[in-house]
């Protein structure tokens, strides 16, 4: 089938802090393969994936410690968190599960319950 190449966002880091990381061969030979614009972009410190599309599965990563979410997904995955959490916590089963897991894992670590 192929592969897909992904370019990942780097919100907020300015282009000139972007480093490339220290590639493996395997890497090496990866971006080889690849078109040479992305190749360059790659080479500047650009965070991208390749991904199998057949399996779906991750081919390989560069620049992974350049990925840095920007505000608007944080703010995105914030709203879909809290609102998950408000529906778990309107079911009062919900909130007697939770304590009796909360108790038992302080049970685990030795801690006295919170009152």
């Amino acid at each position: 089938m192929g592969y897909v190449v992904i370019e990942l966002t780097c919100a907020g880091i300015p282009e000139e802090k972007l480093e490339a990381e220290p590639f493996t061969v395997d890497q090496e030979n990866v971006l080889l393969q690849l078109d040479a614009g992305i190749q360059t972009k790659i080479r500047k410190g650009i965070p991208y994936a390749v991904v199998d599309l057949e399996s779906r599965e991750t081919i390989c990563r560069f620049n992974q410690k350049n990925v840095k979410a920007s505000d608007f997904d944080i703010r995105m995955l914030s709203r879909t968190l809290y609102e998950s959490a408000r529906k778990f916590y309107e079911d009062p089963e919900n909130v007697k599960a939770f304590e009796k897991w909360k108790r038992e894992q302080n049970q685990k670590k030795g801690k006295a319950p919170r009152k």
